[in-house]
């Protein structure tokens, strides 16, 4: 069972990646929108670990586990890699800033 707060989540990341969550679940395999949904597998793993790998990949539109599985390695590796782009990623996901109330 996909969290409540997943779909907030995903739609973070198509917005970040300036899609919808539409083209996140569709059969484009163009190279940006892999890339957002590659990015949105790993970050529905790495938050909800609780997650199978097949609702994952049936969230995502997807129909193997083995697709999720492909996605989290890239993004780990291109993390280990890439620190600006962990950066960027730690920066997407970290929760909003909680709204001080003004006296």
């Amino acid at each position: 069972m996909i969290p409540h707060t997943a779909p907030a989540l995903v739609d973070r990341i198509a917005a970040h990646y300036e899609l919808d969550r539409a083209a996140l679940t569709g059969p484009c395999r163009e190279r940006y929108v892999a890339q957002a949904r590659h990015v949105a597998m790993w970050a529905l793993k790495t938050r909800y670990d609780q997650l199978s790998l097949l609702a994952i990949a049936a969230y995502l539109g997807r129909t193997d586990h083995s697709t999720v599985l492909h996605a989290v390695a890239k993004i780990d590796a291109q993390r280990a890699a890439d620190p600006a782009f962990a950066a960027r990623l730690d920066a997407l996901l970290a929760p909003p800033p909680l709204a001080v109330a003004a006296d």
